[in-house]
């Protein structure tokens, strides 16, 4: 019957995608309601906002995806920042384990430095120059301040450090050979000093250096050194008591 009516009514096709026979027949009695002649204009309304409807309809399910894939990006980014901030927390603790383990073996090697007779300064660098003897070829038959020349050549980073520490030592104007020449000499001047002995190598802390008015550039210099060999160096000021220091380096070694 439902076919009947709208086939008299010339209603176009589309009327049959209607999406329930439900509202079709809503509709249909709405339409009989009305006059005859108002018949045909009415259906062409419902199916004109059932068309707006319709595209309403897809609009709203097209922000919805746009939408949800709008939040699985979020998501997406959030879950990569986490997997960032793991692995930054991750390096992070393996830079302080590193930190803990070089904290250990620079323990270790003042330890050993100590125990092996590394009481003060003097006796810091017979060490120093005795591990640069063995290491160079010839070197036991080599003068002291010759292997302290070939030990800086093999050094380009200590001899920096005393280019800056110690400008004194140098000209900027001489030759790289002619540096190294004048660094070797004044660390060998330090040999001859007994004052030098006041800086004194502590078991506990490394090399503790005494500053007064006068040692500016050979504290800097024995900075370089200990720096080089990966040994904890401390500067004080020469009011500063230290008594607890010097009975640590006058103990006997373990």
């Amino acid at each position: 019957m439902m076919s009947t009516a709208v086939t008299s009514l010339n209603i176009p096709a589309r009327s049959r995608s209607l999406e329930t026979m439900a509202d079709a027949e809503e509709i249909f009695k709405v339409v009989r309601a009305a006059p005859a002649d108002l018949h045909l204009p009415l259906f062409e309304q419902f199916w004109k906002l059932q068309a707006q409807v319709a595209a309403a309809g897809k609009e709203v399910t097209a922000m919805a995806k746009e939408v949800t894939a709008m939040a699985k990006e979020k998501a997406a980014k959030a879950d990569e920042v986490t997997a960032m901030a793991k692995e930054k927390a991750a390096k992070a603790d393996e830079v302080t384990a590193m930190a803990k383990e070089l904290a250990k073996t620079r323990e270790q090697l003042v330890a050993a430095l100590y125990a092996s007779g590394v009481v003060n300064a003097r006796s810091f660098l017979e060490h120093v120059v005795s591990m640069w003897r063995m290491e160079q070829p010839g070197g036991s038959e080599k003068k002291r301040v010759e292997v302290i020349k070939d030990g800086l050549k093999e050094r380009p980073d200590l001899v920096a450090c005393l280019l800056r520490g110690v400008p004194s030592w140098t000209h900027a104007n001489t030759k790289e050979e002619k540096k190294v020449e004048s660094m070797a000499e004044n660390l060998e001047a330090i040999f001859k000093y007994t004052s030098n002995d006041i800086h004194l190598f502590n078991p506990a802390k490394g090399l503790i250096l005494r500053r007064d008015a006068h040692n500016g550039p050979i504290l800097a210099a024995l900075a370089c050194v200990a720096q080089s060999m990966a040994v904890p160096c401390h500067i004080e000021d020469e009011k500063e008591d230290t008594s607890i220091e010097t009975k640590d380096n006058n103990a006997p070694s373990a």
